[in-house]
């Protein structure tokens, strides 16, 4: 952890219709294994790749590598010194197993994993709407953007293929955000 303060302020709409467009496509078949493919693989902030999929589809904002800098530089001290923490304590609490261990902790942790991906998401949706509009926004390159950007961070991000079907779901699930969808809640991973 930093030793000096997180450079956040309070979000001011953390249920706006980022949040309403998050929990519904991200409640669409195939399209959590597809994010968290993305994520394990690639390194990519399921929250930065959320918010691109509605910048693009319901604000008509064209992402490419530049704006996915800069959405990410909104929220990486945010990921890496709470969301990511909360993650991996609730990741590791999947695996003890002790007498001492009230059985509601690690949803507890579950639920302030999910508050704090919920106050990172409002970050990114107040950056996002600064960003200029675009005539034909691509949603396709939008996403190639986002996992490249993630990518070359890493030494050896994952399989181009992996990375090209979770894509493809991932359009597949925006071409029918029209339609009713059953999610109720923004399930984290077991």
């Amino acid at each position: 952890m930093s030793s000096g303060a997180l450079p956040v302020t309070e979000p001011t709409d953390l249920d706006g219709p980022h949040w309403t467009f998050a929990l519904d496509i991200y409640g669409r078949a195939g399209v959590q294994p597809a994010c968290l493919r993305l994520q394990d693989e690639f390194g990519v902030d399921v929250n930065v790749l959320l918010i691109c999929l509605y910048g693009g589809s319901k604000l008509g904002i064209g992402i490419g590598e530049r704006e996915v800098a800069l959405l990410d530089e909104t929220v990486a001290a945010w990921r890496s010194e709470i969301v990511q923490p909360m993650r991996a304590i609730r990741r590791q609490l999947k695996t003890v197993s002790s007498p001492c261990l009230p059985g509601d902790l690690r949803d507890t942790v579950k639920h302030a994993e999910l508050r704090a991906e919920q106050v990172e998401l409002a970050m990114l949706a107040e950056s996002i709407r600064k960003l200029p509009t675009a005539s034909a926004p691509d949603l396709r390159a939008a996403l190639h953007a986002v996992t490249a950007y993630y990518a070359a961070q890493l030494s050896q991000p994952g399989d181009h293929a992996t990375a090209e079907a979770a894509i493809e779901t991932l359009l597949g699930a925006c071409s029918t955000m029209s339609s009713p969808t059953d999610a109720v809640d923004y399930p984290l991973p077991e």
